[in-house]
């Protein structure tokens, strides 16, 4: 669930799904305190998080010339991050449509909640990653089951006569355990298509190592079943189109070049030029011509079936590499994550596959004003732009060779504020909520002079955003004569609002506030526990005596939350608490405390962490592991031996006939935890590599060591260097777990 990012789309905030980055910011032309001021909304001056739908509250409409928006909607990052405007409900989604129609015209969105909608009926979910398996299994699920934020969404479209089209990946279809992406292992999700045919998975020219996100088209069943499931998410659940990304949003693709050898390829390369490109010497590009004729045929076959029921289909296009894939912004890397694979756009334009191009990253205007449009408009193929400044002149030549702009329904892609114009305080008692939730977003800004009084007095008003924007306002300057207000916001109707609440007690908070926020956890969803971690941990002491008690508490999220907040606390006397957590009765608990001794190191903390390496849950093994090994160079000679003996213990269990839930990807964690624990750590892998005992356990080590990877970023390396790695070192291959 990704979101675009700078360099996608050219100049704007470098943004991603789950993991944050540095805050793009608005800049404001503003007059005195209290009188009118005029908010716009140029690119941010640095790279930010997509604040994806929040603050579509904060710029100026353009002039009336300007014709009607597209706009993206990334959904499930609102439904993670409490910074972007929320869709969580029925009144929060309806306020969405409102300003998007009303205050910028918006005439379609694409709507990326649809994905959410084939994950949760398609993917298997690992519980071992409990963060996102609460996130998705959990939160996702209420919401688009018992919300019915989908839903609702088409429909809110539709009475405002806007086109919705789902938007998703074309390659995008998670990723097996191993794979880093999620900011730690396991990988959260998984198609069960790749689960159930593994052979669809893209593999290594040695047909040993499966890439992570595509299924392999060159497969009819596989194009057939996806087919299928695209038609039906269209079609039945009422949208007018489907737009597809290219990028992939994981870290296991360490060259262009690594996967897309399955048998199918071979064989047809072979045919057509009499090389086999798993052991000769071949034509790279004839190859990704060949991967992306499966492309093209996939899309013949989704399109015979979308048109005669009135259904669209797009695709998305880099500007400077139209024949690429998308590049993923997290994995700092030119090359596109999901492999080389010709994206022959040309051809789907020629044959009439796709009703609409959109140019998405590297938005090179040469190409938008000269080839795009003397390919497309012959045909009446439309041509859209995703950008961060949607309004800017230095897309004229583009508008004016009828390339449509489309934008992102966030902060810092040129529609801002809930509506438009001069902002004043008499805007706080105005009949429309868009203009009072505006002035409340200027005076958190700082671009309009309100007192916390005044903020406050807008505390119980009828409109969900304006409630919000309340209690984010009152954190933003800082009311300390209002955290009353904030803890009441907490046990608010709305599951946004109390979020926002927790979120501004970090900021500021009372003698009671962490008792409250506490209090509100069980009842108030996904993202008011995450905001609440966060603001316990901010309150330190303040929150101590809350943390303490609640340790004990009989609801396991509470006891979560408050574990979870004792690490990043910093507290000295978290210690003893992290310690009574690690012998929760609930895993996710013990889990949490695993995790938290990352901030303490005593010889107490190893001996407990030794002993985690036995918990009868596999999640809690691995963070204890992981512990172990990120501190154990710093351990006696005594203790580093019990840790190097204990992890090769662990690690000895992944071998052949493990019985483990993990056991096709928990070795990646062990190893790598012997591996951080220095030249010690790595003799051992190597005996294990070499030991024709287990070959198992050889090529596990072998991986560890010389087929480096990470859950927070690709380990790069050249072609040339994984294929001279793997002749000297890659022991007997065991197939496929």
């Amino acid at each position: 669930m990704p979101v675009p990012n700078g360099s996608e789309l050219g100049r704007v905030p470098s943004c991603r799904t789950f993991p944050v980055g540095a805050t793009g910011r608005s800049s404001v032309r503003h007059g005195p305190p209290g009188s009118r001021a005029t908010c716009r909304s140029p690119l941010p001056v640095r790279p930010g998080p997509l604040r994806l739908l929040l603050c579509l509250f904060l710029v100026g409409l353009p002039g009336a010339a300007e014709p009607p928006l597209y706009v993206y909607a990334s959904v499930g990052d609102n439904q993670w991050l409490c910074d972007w405007p929320p869709i969580d409900s029925p009144a929060t989604v309806d306020a969405l449509f409102d300003w998007l129609s009303r205050t910028y015209r918006a005439k379609r969105v694409y709507w990326r909640g649809e994905q959410d909608c084939m994950w949760l009926e398609s993917y298997r979910f690992r519980p071992e990653n409990p963060r996102y398996h609460e996130f998705c299994n959990d939160w996702l699920r209420h919401l688009d089951g018992e919300v019915g934020t989908n839903r609702l969404a088409v429909a809110a479209a539709k009475r405002r006569g806007m086109e919705m089209w789902a938007w998703d990946g074309l390659f995008e279809h998670g990723a097996q355990g191993e794979a880093g992406g999620c900011g730690s292992l396991p990988y959260g999700a998984e198609d069960r298509l790749r689960i159930e045919h593994p052979e669809w998975r893209p593999v290594d020219r040695w047909g040993q190592r499966a890439g992570a996100g595509p299924i392999e088209l060159c497969y009819p069943e596989a194009r057939r079943a996806l087919v299928q499931r695209y038609v039906h998410h269209v079609v039945d659940h009422g949208y007018d189109g489907i737009c597809f990304y290219t990028y992939v949003e994981n870290f296991r693709q360490r060259y262009p070049d690594e996967f897309g050898y399955n048998e199918p390829i071979v064989a047809e390369f072979k045919r057509r030029h009499g090389v086999d490109i798993r052991n000769q010497p071949f034509d790279h590009a004839a190859w990704a011509t060949l991967r992306g004729e499966y492309v093209t045929q996939l899309l013949r076959e989704l399109s015979a079936e979308l048109k005669p029921r009135g259904k669209k289909l797009g695709m998305c296009l880099r500007g400077d590499q139209p024949h690429q894939p998308q590049r993923w912004s997290a994995t700092r890397q030119l090359t596109p994550a999901a492999g080389s694979i010709d994206m022959d756009w040309e051809t789907w334009v020629k044959e009439g596959l796709v009703d609409q191009l959109m140019v998405y990253g590297g938005s090179d205007v040469k190409f938008m004003t000269t080839e795009l449009p003397a390919a497309c408009r012959p045909r009446g193929v439309e041509m859209a732009l995703l950008s961060g400044a949607p309004f800017s002149a230095e897309w004229e030549s583009c508008r004016q060779a009828g390339v449509r702009l489309c934008t992102v329904a966030a902060r810092g892609y040129g529609i801002d504020h809930p509506s438009t114009g001069p902002v004043r305080v008499e805007d706080l008692s105005d009949r429309d909520w868009t203009r009072r939730a505006t002035a409340l977003a200027c005076a958190a800004e700082g671009t309009l002079k309100l007192t916390p009084e005044q903020v406050a007095g807008l505390a119980h008003d009828p409109a969900v955003l304006v409630r919000r924007e309340v209690v984010r306002t009152l954190g933003a300057i800082k009311a300390a004569g209002q955290v009353a207000v904030l803890e009441a916001a907490l046990s608010d109707p709305e599951l946004s609002v109390r979020a926002s609440a927790a979120q501004a007690l970090a900021a500021v908070h009372g003698p009671d506030s962490a008792a409250w926020l506490l209090a509100a956890v069980p009842t108030s969803g996904f993202q008011t526990k995450q905001e609440a971690i966060a603001a316990l941990a901010a309150m330190k002491q303040a929150a101590w005596p809350a943390l303490r008690s609640s340790v004990h508490h009989r609801s396991w999220q509470v006891r979560d939350v408050a574990v979870q907040a004792l690490g990043p606390s910093g507290l000295p006397e978290a210690e003893p608490l992290l310690r009574t957590a690690l012998g929760d009765r609930d895993w996710r608990v013990r889990h949490a405390a695993a995790t938290g001794f990352g901030r303490f190191r005593s010889p107490e903390t190893t001996a407990l962490l030794l002993k985690a390496l036995g918990d009868r849950e596999a999640a809690v093994q691995l963070a204890a592991a992981k512990i172990l090994g990120d501190g154990a160079t710093q351990l006696n000679a005594e203790a580093k031996a019990q840790v190097l003996a204990a992890l090769e213990a662990l690690f000895n269990g992944y071998g052949e006939g493990s019985r483990r839930t993990d056991a096709a990807w928990g070795w990646q964690v062990v190893g790598s935890a012997l591996l951080a624990c220095g030249d010690e750590g790595r003799a051992r892998l190597e005996a294990l590599r070499t030991d024709k005992g287990d070959r198992r356990l050889a090529w596990w080590a072998y991986e560890v060591l010389y087929v480096k990877q990470s859950p927070y970023g690709i380990t790069p390396c050249t072609e040339e260097e994984a294929e001279a790695a793997h002749e000297r070192y890659a022991p007997e291959f065991p197939g496929v777990r």
